[in-house]
């Protein structure tokens, strides 16, 4: 016994999928716009980053240690050759500067708490990073009386062209 296709069933199949897919789209698309803007808490033990796609990936992160310690955590991720990021290291002076700052308005009256210290940096076939741990007591991440926000900022000196690009984390949202 052969199966005999009723004309059109092939063309119905695939509208169907077709529909599928835009419905699928639209979904997609509608939870983008409604999620665009949105300001996500970070609190202490996540990773609050700011990520650009192509450009950069800086996260800060605080931990909890034990009573009043914290551990901070600062890593940055710089798209660029391999062979860019290692001139930059392989020249003299500093690349990075870690600077941890209270968030409560705009960036011109942000609060300096510490500047960090660099523990490694490198570069590898993405570009170029660096990190920054250190322990800290709770009364240096106390920037105000009420909920505290905390970023990194975080400096690269390029020497070939002689110009900084400035970065931040995102912000982590704790009373200290």
């Amino acid at each position: 016994m052969t199966t005999r296709k009723t004309p059109g069933t092939r063309n119905t199949t695939v509208l169907r999928r077709i529909g599928q897919i835009l419905t699928a789209m639209a979904i997609v698309a509608g939870l983008t716009v409604a999620t665009a803007g949105t300001a996500l808490a970070h609190g202490v033990g996540d990773l609050a980053c700011n990520y650009i796609v192509g450009r950069f990936n800086a996260c800060l992160q605080i931990t909890d240690v034990g009573p009043g310690q914290y551990k901070v955590h600062v890593g940055i991720d710089v798209t660029m050759s391999q062979h860019d990021a290692q001139n930059i290291i392989d020249s003299p002076g500093q690349e990075f500067t870690f600077t941890l700052k209270g968030d409560d308005g705009p960036s011109n009256e942000r609060q300096h708490l510490a500047s960090l210290p660099v523990t490694w940096v490198g570069a590898w076939s993405g570009g170029l990073s660096a990190e920054s741990d250190v322990f800290v007591t709770e009364s240096m991440l106390d920037e105000d009386d009420g909920t505290d926000e905390i970023i990194a900022v975080i400096r690269l000196y390029i020497p070939v062209t002689g110009t900084t690009r400035t970065f931040e984390t995102g912000t982590v949202t704790a009373n200290f």
